[in-house]
């Protein structure tokens, strides 16, 4: 028999290689997930929970550009988004725990829920057994990736798993990366939010991996769709604390053909900020032996502003968003 482990079954690769192999003959399954609720991070803090959040925001800019709707445009409860994200979500996470629960009654199939770790390169600590395996499976997901900035451990931030949770937001603030979860969260923090959005961006467009036309055209489809100012080729140097309660963001402009940073600034108000997804910016892959685990995010105070830009912002509005024509 070949011993295969998964670490991370409850997550979406973590369940296809399951699935993909619980039928082989000569395979021995031990799937491993400590996450609670399990569902991994797709379904709980990512892909879904993001279309779910983004959709409230669809009907009401769609309803804003629709020339045969009159009246006034209807303001979006975050209450309740929140509240359908979160029980669509553990419905769907529920699913994929029961679909993991019957791969563990095939023969050959084990499911532990409790937390991994290595003792060496195909042995894991499971609770208190020692697995030996003919190969690891590590699903364990990622995790937002904060930047090492200046001054980011004295200020409050959302990440992009925080903004899915808000049903607070400041009346604006800076994202800080523009690649697939910044410009999902963009237009739901701009519509169902009614924040004043600056948008930071290290590259010349966003989703700058694509063909150069169609970062240009994303850029140029977000700019008149939405009231954003996108700051390009800029990097952020320094956050710091204002007396009123804001938080301002010192950043750096590209120049030239090898592009140099020269500081600039500006000046923008009340915040929400870093997103993947806040950062926006970027994920990294998680160092634990486990996918799925739940966070609650605490309602943000935060942030910035863009290049070079000094920004102020203030608590979050505790009024429902701003109507806007």
């Amino acid at each position: 028999m070949t011993h295969v482990v998964i670490v991370g079954a409850y997550g979406s690769a973590g369940s296809a290689v399951a699935e993909e192999l619980v039928d082989e003959p000569g395979i021995e399954l031990t799937l491993v997930d400590d996450g609670d609720p399990g569902g991994g991070l797709c379904i709980l803090d990512g892909c879904m929970p993001s279309k779910e959040v983004l959709s409230a925001a669809a009907h009401r800019f769609q309803a804003r550009h629709d020339d045969r709707l009159v009246g006034d445009l209807p303001e979006v409860d975050l209450d309740a988004v929140v509240e359908r994200k979160d029980d669509h979500t553990l419905d769907w996470a529920g699913h994929r725990r029961r679909g993991i629960e019957e791969l563990a009654e095939h023969d050959d199939v084990e499911f532990i829920h409790d937390t991994a770790r290595f003792v060496d390169d195909r042995t894991i600590a499971v609770g208190d057994r020692e697995i030996e395996a003919d190969y690891v499976v590590v699903a364990t997901g990622s995790v937002v990736n904060v930047p090492d900035l200046p001054g980011i451990k004295d200020v409050d931030y959302l990440t992009s798993a925080d903004v899915l949770d808000a049903t607070e937001l400041p009346d604006s603030g800076i994202v800080m990366g523009f690649g697939y979860v910044g410009m999902e969260l963009v237009p739901y923090l701009d519509e169902a939010g009614g924040m004043e959005l600056t948008v930071i961006e290290h590259d010349d467009r966003p989703v700058d991996e694509a063909d150069p036309e169609f970062g240009d055209a994303l850029l140029n489809i977000y700019e008149e769709s939405f009231p954003i100012d996108v700051e390009t080729n800029v990097y952020e140097r320094e956050l710091e604390q204002t007396d009123d309660g804001g938080v301002r963001l010192t950043s750096s402009v590209r120049t030239g053909p090898r592009r140099p940073t020269k500081p600039t600034s500006c000046s923008a108000s009340p915040v929400v900020a870093p997103t993947s997804t806040g950062w926006a910016s970027s994920r990294r892959p998680s160092n634990q032996a486990s996918a799925g685990s739940r966070r609650r995010c605490r309602p943000a105070t935060t942030t910035a502003s863009s290049s070079s830009v000094t920004s102020t912002a203030r608590n979050p509005s505790s009024t429902s968003p701003r109507s806007r024509a």
